[in-house]
């Protein structure tokens, strides 16, 4: 019981470590992407620290499954290397016995991993879809300051840039156009940040020139279908050339550019976002593709675990890492495969059963077992025979 304790012990405070340490890198990374894209003006700079929360059960995904990996290989490279594993089976301790503590800590970790991609994942995914397009729709929202070129709508056609925003705490100055096209009525209150000399520029496409406009003043409005404007006012656009090759010059009063539209897919209905109870009783390609893609993730730990611990016995001489490039291809090629086939399964050139299931099974019963079986008294009486035999 106190070698089995120790084992244990080891393998959980190696994962521990682990799980702190790549998840503090990953997170890093996460949050440099994510603040950059709020410096584009893509997402709000309010809404930084929450998606990075949120983005935590995405990363334990693929962080759940390698750090009990790595901390199963790791522990028994140097149990290995340093001979104590040779000390452990003199006082009985079996390579089943070493293999069953590890698969037990394989199997919590699993157990861990299955309660986060049921039901965190797709809970945090749906919360952060549900951000993004409020901050799409919700001019409150907007990714809007002085002095920088922002983008409007969901491409890059449209920049705009403000040159003086007017200080203060309230929000930018929005209105909601009424029901009555003769209601006029904004809503403005003197708390809002008004807007002050205006540029924008649009790059054209097929059936409109590029257009340069100049103004004194706007705001961001809704109209009554819930699609929001940008609005300038008492301005200037210089507009060409046309397909004529001509150039025309406007003098107006209001000149508007759409932001979102209310009829684009949100996010928050991808399958990805979905809960698992919705996935499971719908029978689209793509529901049943992530739901194998989510039940996988979880059976690869006890697998991936089982393969694991054969490699990590190594000899005094090799080194604690010599079997971590073999261990680390097979951990990649599991997770390529149930991409592979969940894409194969999205658009039905594979059964959706057995669908991805059947990743787990193959790497059971050809690499798992196999391996298991050469530390097995089984193995090497039938080595004796062939041996003798010879």
């Amino acid at each position: 019981m106190i070698l089995s304790r120790y084992i244990f012990k080891e393998i959980v405070k190696t994962q521990l470590s682990l799980f702190v340490i790549l998840t503090a890198v990953f997170l890093c990374q996460s949050f440099v992407q994510i603040l950059t894209r709020a410096t584009k003006g893509d997402i709000p700079a309010s809404l930084v620290s929450q998606i990075l929360l949120l983005s935590i059960p995405n990363m334990s995904v693929f962080m759940l499954p390698l750090t009990v990996y790595l901390a199963v290989l790791i522990t028994h490279a140097r149990f290995s290397s340093d001979s104590e594993m040779v000390v452990m089976r003199s006082f009985g301790v079996s390579p089943i016995k070493n293999l069953s503590i590890s698969f037990v800590v394989g199997v919590l970790t699993a157990g861990i991993a299955l309660f986060n991609s049921i039901y965190l994942l797709p809970l945090s995914m749906q919360k952060q879809a549900n951000l993004l397009d409020d901050a799409k729709e919700n001019a409150s929202y907007f990714a809007l300051d002085s002095g920088k070129f922002i983008k409007l709508g969901g491409s890059s056609r449209v920049v705009a840039y403000v040159d003086e925003l007017s200080k203060g705490e309230g929000k930018i100055d929005l209105s909601y156009e009424k029901d009555s096209e003769n209601d006029n009525s904004d809503g403005h209150s003197d708390e809002l940040r008004r807007m002050k000399n205006i540029y924008l520029f649009f790059r054209g496409n097929d059936r409109y020139p590029p257009t340069y406009a100049v103004a004194s003043g706007g705001n961001i409005a809704k109209d009554k279908e819930g699609i929001m404007w940008f609005i300038i006012t008492n301005g200037r656009s210089y507009s060409g050339p046309n397909k004529n090759n001509q150039y025309a010059v406007t003098n107006f009063d209001e000149y508007r550019f759409w932001i979102s539209e209310t009829n684009d897919e949100s996010k928050a209905d991808r399958p990805s976002a979905k809960s698992s109870a919705e996935l499971l009783a719908s029978n689209d390609r793509s529901s049943v593709a992530e739901y194998q893609w989510r039940i996988s993730v979880a059976l690869a730990i006890p697998v991936l675990t089982l393969i694991v611990v054969p490699l990590g016995g190594v000899k005094p001489r090799q080194g604690k890492f010599s079997k971590l490039l073999p261990a680390l291809l097979i951990f990649g090629s599991y997770f390529l495969f149930c991409g592979a086939l969940k894409n194969l399964v999205d658009r039905g050139s594979f059964p959706a059963f057995p669908g991805l299931y059947i990743v787990p099974v193959m790497y059971l019963l050809f690499l798992a077992i196999p391996l298991n079986l050469v530390e097995t008294a089984w193995y090497r009486r039938r080595l004796l025979k062939r041996r003798s035999a010879q």
